[in-house]
């Protein structure tokens, strides 16, 4: 397997009331996960720790490391007596070989960097105890296994942490106090930008140790290099704490742009005024391909702010519903569709429905969407109903309300169908196939839900813990389509940017239980944006449904089928290689 991270971590100290295994116990939570670790070791330690870690051949031990004969403490010293520590501190923990140990990170850092020993592209600091800090080992574990498969981006270095940017008024701030600006134990970056990190602090801090004359923690100084250094230091920060989410860097950074498309067609919609085509939901009902599009009455300015054609700021949808032909997938006609719901119009904030998702039930074709306008409440819920696709109407709705555990949500979206075959034993002993509707209604933990159309309410009828990365932040995109090896759909989430950055994957679920088994990099259409995916199908080579193969075997050049909007406006059709996505 080729990783493109090195993890570099250091036991150089212990506390006086640890041993040996306690400095271990929380490392080999790290080790076991089998991502590749540069470890450095106090002499005082070597032997034990050579011999706690000799199980895990992904853990290198470097060279031995004594605060006492760094870099750091050699300057500390040669400045002189004067040097205090803060103010403000633990004096029984943050002594002045404590604070040094945390200092002594940018010259391990340099060390590995120039060795290599793992051939990587990217270095990420953690501290090794790191996973005390943990609330989900599992989850976490996961993620780092993630980042360790990865590709990163080319170039760029990025630190968590708690607090609001340093004043340059008030640099007294980080002196005499914790400063959680950077929270310290987990940092990463491409080589040359680790690399350059480090030499700055060697230079800063010398500047800022005669300045001053007070050794704070190497995490206040991370705070006061990104104030007074900011032209030579531009770190990019992201929000973290001293839990899992330190952890959690930006998708942005390991978000592949596809390169490869076979195809790109933007459909030539028929114009209606002051509205514009968005996202679309495909579906193959009676050997048909369909496709429901949806219009909206606002335009998205680059910078995520909202232009509404009506002069206020009322959502306003209306649905196209398209034939598309065999081959090539582009529409024979449009229909715009006709709204005959029989439910009283609410006075909110949004009009008709949003995202509508087509699937198919006991023959006939349904949808589920989510409307604002149309809910008692005023709040944005589900609502299913069916769809006439010869006459291009939704006939009817149903507003159903989300599980108790989540009965007063404001807003309800992404319930993916998924049409499940029971075989029911007749009184005769002959077995029928009776087909049950079930909505995914979240991916970590998993909840699968089945509608009580007595009560109007989606009531969870399936549970399962899901430790997979990234799970907790995902929402359903697109259905899921039945290959050989499980069920394969298209999941989302996003990130606060200006405008917004989404992400997406692919998932295969396991056929009877759904329960996710596999899944993909992260990736994004043409550019990180708003970009929105509904439709997806597989599109075989050869003239069939489906194939005894993998959804990711390239031999017979198979595509996937992404139907996509690009800031809720310019839908485009995109076909890539099944190749072209990488299935982790």
């Amino acid at each position: 397997m080729t990783t493109s991270i090195t993890f570099v971590s250091a036991i150089l100290r212990k506390d006086a009331n640890q041993n040996i295994g306690d400095l271990l116990v929380n490392f080999t939570v790290l080790a076991s996960s089998g991502i590749r670790i540069c470890l450095f070791v106090s002499n005082e330690f070597e032997e034990d720790i050579r011999h706690g870690v000799s199980g895990f051949p992904n853990v290198y031990v470097m060279a031995t490391k004594d605060v006492s004969d760094s870099w750091i403490s050699t300057t500390v010293s040669n400045i002189g007596e004067s040097i205090e520590l803060p103010n403000n501190r633990n004096e029984e923990k943050d002594t002045k070989e404590f604070i040094l140990s945390g200092h002594v990170k940018h010259e391990i850092l340099l060390d590995v960097v120039e060795k290599n020993p793992f051939q990587t592209t990217h270095f990420a600091w953690i501290d090794s105890d790191i996973a005390k800090i943990f609330k989900n080992n599992n989850e976490s574990i996961s993620f780092l296994q993630w980042l360790h498969k990865i590709k990163m981006a080319k170039s760029f270095i990025t630190f968590p942490g708690c607090w609001a940017k340093l004043d340059k008024d008030k640099p007294h701030e980080i002196l005499n106090s914790v400063n959680w600006r950077f929270c310290g134990g987990f940092f990463i970056g491409d080589k040359e930008s680790i690399q350059n990190f480090c030499i700055l602090y060697k230079k800063k801090i010398v500047e800022f140790l005669e300045l001053y004359k007070k050794l704070v923690w190497d995490f206040n100084f991370w705070a006061w290099m990104e104030t007074f250094c900011e032209d030579e230091w531009k770190p990019i920060w992201y929000r973290g704490d001293h839990d899992d989410s330190i952890l959690i860097t930006s998708a942005d950074f390991y978000t592949r742009v596809l390169q490869n498309i076979t195809r790109k067609v933007e459909y030539q919609y028929p114009a209606i005024e002051k509205y514009y085509p968005t996202s679309a939901s495909y579906l193959y009902y009676n050997n048909k391909h369909l496709l429901n599009t949806r219009y909206v009455n606002y335009w998205i300015y680059p910078t995520g702010c909202y232009l509404f054609n009506s002069g206020t700021k009322l959502i306003e949808n209306k649905n196209m519903l398209s034939e598309l032909e065999d081959e090539k997938l582009e529409p024979i006609y449009y229909k715009e569709v006709e709204e005959n719901i029989n439910l009283n119009v609410v006075d909110t904030f949004s009009k008709g429905l949003e995202d509508i998702r087509l699937y198919e039930y006991e023959g006939r074709v349904k949808y589920v969407a989510t409307t604002a306008g149309y809910s008692e409440s005023g709040k944005s819920r589900i609502i299913v109903g069916n769809y006439n696709v010869e006459t291009a109407e939704i006939c009817g709705g149903t507003i159903i309300q989300p599980p108790d555990s989540n009965a007063n949500s404001w807003c309800e979206k992404n319930w993916i169908p998924i049409i499940r075959n029971n075989k029911i034993m007749l009184g005769d002993g002959s077995i029928v196939e009776q087909e049950e509707e079930l909505f995914i209604y979240k991916w970590s933990p998993m909840e699968i839900g089945k509608i009580d159309y007595e009560s109007k309410q989606l009531k969870i009828i399936h549970k399962y813990e899901v430790n997979f990365p990234l799970f907790s932040k995902i929402r359903g995109s697109s259905l899921f389509y039945e290959t050989d090896a499980g069920l394969i759909g298209v999941v989302h989430y996003s990130e606060e940017h200006s405008p917004r950055h989404y992400y997406h994957m692919l998932v295969l679920l396991e056929k009877d239980s759904y329960i996710p088994i596999r899944y993909t990099e992260t990736f994004c259409f043409e550019k990180l944006g708003i970009e929105f995916c509904l439709g997806f199908t597989i599109k075989y080579s050869e003239d069939i449904v489906c194939k005894d193969r993998e959804p990711w075997d390239d031999e017979l050049q198979d595509e996937y089928v992404f139907w996509i909007s690009r800031h809720d406006r310019d839908p485009m059709m995109i076909c890539v290689g099944v190749d072209e996505i990488k299935w982790l």
